[in-house]
């Protein structure tokens, strides 16, 4: 039951990526087009940034929340820079909490963040606001 959890994450974080990149490379070329330099370069400094983090984890079934929640940001990043002032983000994370020393499954959280741009806000016709918030209550350290 686990290998098949484990495959069907890998199976996910893989069908992430194509789309994605695709999607990030197409940015990139309208923002030069456009004589954004500043914008496009940014955009591709981020966009490498992500695509490193996302090519490092790509073999481990686990990374620390740290790099799981520097991901999310770098991906939230991206897709504000796209999307322009579509939607604004936050990413709230309770002090306490040592991230570093928790483990958990590649890219568990940025499918949440996706499907809340992609589903509840681009089809919108007025802006919106992503909010990721990680919490310890009660010794559960959990995300909303």
């Amino acid at each position: 039951m686990i290998k098949a959890i484990e495959l069907e994450a890998k199976a996910l974080r893989a069908q992430m990526n194509p789309h994605f990149i695709f999607n990030s490379l197409n940015s990139i070329k309208s923002l030069i087009q456009q004589n954004e330099n500043e914008k496009s370069v940014t955009y591709l400094t981020t966009f490498s940034k992500l695509i490193r983090t996302l090519l490092n984890n790509a073999d481990k079934k686990e990374i620390s929340l740290y790099d799981e929640i520097e991901t999310c940001k770098l991906y939230l990043q991206l897709e504000a820079m796209r999307f322009d002032t579509k939607f604004s983000y936050a990413v709230d994370v309770d002090k306490d909490i040592d991230l570093k020393s928790i483990q958990v499954p590649a890219l568990i959280i940025q499918p949440f963040i996706e499907n809340a741009i992609w589903h509840g806000i681009v089809p919108r016709n007025s802006t919106g606001h992503v909010s990721l918030n990680v919490v310890r209550k009660e010794g559960i350290i959990s995300y909303y």
